[in-house]
């Protein structure tokens, strides 16, 4: 599904994927490289202003409302498993069904 694509993600998913608990080193390499293929996009402003505004409304836990409020700056659709970002209006959401 990404594989032709160019990918761009939000610095809250880039955190995200680095913390996870349970990130063996072999898999630590493989998220690195994925990152090392991505674009990254870091907060602004204009993020930070969406941001307030897409937690108010929809209330998402903040860094949804970022990852949210990046896919909306830079419209891009978002990909995500996360079935509650459906509820969010103003960003395409593609959904990923594992």
């Amino acid at each position: 599904m990404i594989s032709d694509k160019d990918l761009v993600i939000s610095f809250i998913s880039e955190l995200e994927l680095l913390s996870l608990p349970d990130l063996t080193p072999d898999s630590q390499k493989i998220v690195k490289g994925l990152l090392k293929s991505c674009s990254i996009i870091d907060i602004n402003n204009s993020i930070k202003e969406l941001s307030v505004n897409v937690r108010r409304q929809y209330k998402l836990k903040l860094p949804d409302s970022i990852i949210a409020a990046t896919a909306h700056s830079i419209r891009l659709p978002l990909l995500t498993a996360d079935k509650q970002f459906k509820t969010v209006d103003s960003i395409e959401v593609v959904l990923y069904q594992l």
